[in-house]
């Protein structure tokens, strides 16, 4: 059964004090927690962590936007309101871009709410401590998280008085020896909760192998492979997870939640006495669209109330078919071509154009299953952060020229479950599986970067868009004279400009 993570939590707040001659006067102020009697108990230190739980789920759909957008495997679409997407996808959005300044600031939201526990919550029981570990852990991703995009964010430990909140940017080696140190402290607390085995579904929270995900992660951004090895070796090692063994196209299925493969899931519940409680923008936004397409008897269960949005590039197509051949099996799929739609009775309706070379999500869809009753726009399917795949793809990465026997292994546990024939795993090799397995899944643009390839493969995005017709034939029309990834400027993002206003001890990234 999943647990219920969506629900409002109270919120701590300091007592305002007052002075009385009459002791009598000094009564408690009703519906106020006075922080110095609060977090001393288990169940307080369960809610002071949750809270940062509550405050992951909003993430979803400002990172998809950024970190998908900014790849070179996904068009842009939502023509109706999607201007905002097609700045990310052509590389002409600023510092006042609002999907990357809400990313900026609610990753900052949850490492103060990480800190909140670490600075309120004793080690004095064992939940405590398991509390005070997954908050580090937590906090650990949501500086993962900073680190790799925007390079130098300021460092946050602790919770901020009113005369320090104009935080400096952060060196980048101090930023990776501090998510270092906070993953491997949880790691070795012995706290954090682990599955009984590969099958087990009951575990909720980050556990002691995703941090050592994480933790190999950090390693490999920042350099040091023989440390990653061991940490994914960690991971591997364990037992605990495994290549999900269904249908390849249900693996992020809402009846796949919580699968054999999920290093991390939000878990999601939609209440269907308050509508709207489950609602998240990212669904709405790659849904197809009701008003645009025909779809008979919907035998393919697609939510039809969408915005037809961050649809594959055939360039993402092409190099399936390049590497797996047409109608392979994880190519089939992971998307759905325009003519297997209308083998199946969808059509665009008779005028209509989209922004789509003919090609559809499958493995990433939204299921007519997975969407409320009482509000179309709720959705109870979990969102996933990390795969099992993804720890052995960068574990393989990681062991090309340290241990090639284990990169062989690795790389070719993934290719086996995709039906493909054994192959010598190289740098390269690894990035094509990455880029094939892992599409949509918010890790390629990291990744280009980090590789150093991002100047060559991006720097043609957004130079044109496509339009389809409801016969199926794509157009190409110009977007602008300037699109394109930038040395220079683009390995890192813009910090807010809103920040920049009230913090001046911020310095902005390069040509922003």
């Amino acid at each position: 059964m999943k647990k219920i993570t969506y629900f409002f939590l109270m919120a701590a707040c300091l007592v305002l004090g007052i002075s009385s001659c009459n002791d009598e006067l000094d009564i408690d102020q009703h519906g106020v927690i006075d922080k110095s009697s609060f977090y001393q108990t288990d169940n307080e230190a369960v809610e002071a962590v949750t809270a940062a739980y509550v405050d992951i789920m909003p993430l979803e759909s400002f990172a998809q936007a950024v970190k998908n957008m900014l790849a070179d495997d996904f068009w842009a679409g939502v023509d109706i309101i999607g201007e905002q997407y097609w700045q990310l996808n052509n590389f002409t959005f600023d510092a006042n871009h609002p999907d990357v300044n809400n990313l900026f600031n609610g990753i900052y939201t949850v490492i103060a709410k990480c800190n909140t526990v670490l600075e309120n919550v004793g080690e004095s029981t064992a939940m405590q401590q398991r509390c005070r570990a997954e908050a580090k852990v937590i906090r650990a991703w949501m500086y993962f998280e900073l680190t790799s995009l925007w390079g130098n964010p300021p460092l946050v430990d602790h919770v901020l008085g009113s005369n320090e909140l104009a935080q400096p940017n952060a060196d980048t080696e101090t930023l990776w020896a501090f998510i270092i140190n906070d993953l491997n402290e949880a790691i070795a607390s012995g706290a954090l909760m682990e599955k009984t085995s590969a099958d087990d579904n009951t575990v909720y929270h980050v556990t002691k192998q995703y941090a050592q995900a994480l933790l190999g992660k950090a390693y490999l951004w920042s350099g040091d492979k023989q440390h990653a090895a061991e940490a994914f070796d960690a991971v591997i090692n364990s037992g605990k997870y495994r290549l999900f063994d269904g249908d390849f196209g249900n693996i992020n299925s809402v009846h796949s939640e919580n699968n054999c493969e999920s290093m991390f899931e939000s878990n999601v519940i939609i209440d269907e006495e308050n509508p709207n409680n489950a609602l998240r923008l990212f669904p709405i936004i790659i849904g197809l669209s009701g008003s645009q397409w025909n779809f008979g008897a919907n035998v393919l269960g697609y939510n039809i109330s969408g915005f037809g949005g961050f649809v594959p590039r055939k360039a993402l197509y092409d190099a399936f078919v390049a590497e797996e051949g047409a109608n392979s099996y994880r190519l089939t799929r992971t998307m759905k071509t325009y003519d297997e739609l209308q083998q199946a009775g969808y059509s665009l309706m008779s005028g209509q154009r989209i922004s789509s070379e003919g090609l559809f999500r499958w493995k990433t869809r939204v299921e007519l299953d997975a969407v409320g009753i009482a509000s179309i726009y709720d959705n109870g399917n979990n969102i996933r952060w990390m795969r099992y795949a993804e720890v052995l793809l960068l574990a393989a990465e990681a062991n090309v020229g340290l241990n090639q026997a284990k990169a062989n292994d690795y790389l070719n546990q993934v290719r086996q479950r995709a039906h493909l024939p054994y192959k010598e795993a190289t740098l390269d090799a690894v990035k094509l599986e990455k880029r094939l397995e892992l599409c949509g899944e918010s890790v390629r643009f990291q990744d280009l970067v980090r590789w150093g390839d991002a100047a060559t493969v991006l720097k043609e995005q957004g130079k044109v868009q496509p339009q389809m017709n409801a016969n199926g034939t794509v157009e190409y029309e110009s977007r602008s004279t300037d699109y394109g990834f930038k040395t220079g400027k683009h390995e890192r993002l813009p910090y807010p400009a809103s920040e920049l206003l009230v913090n001046k001890n911020l310095k902005q990234n390069p040509n922003y």
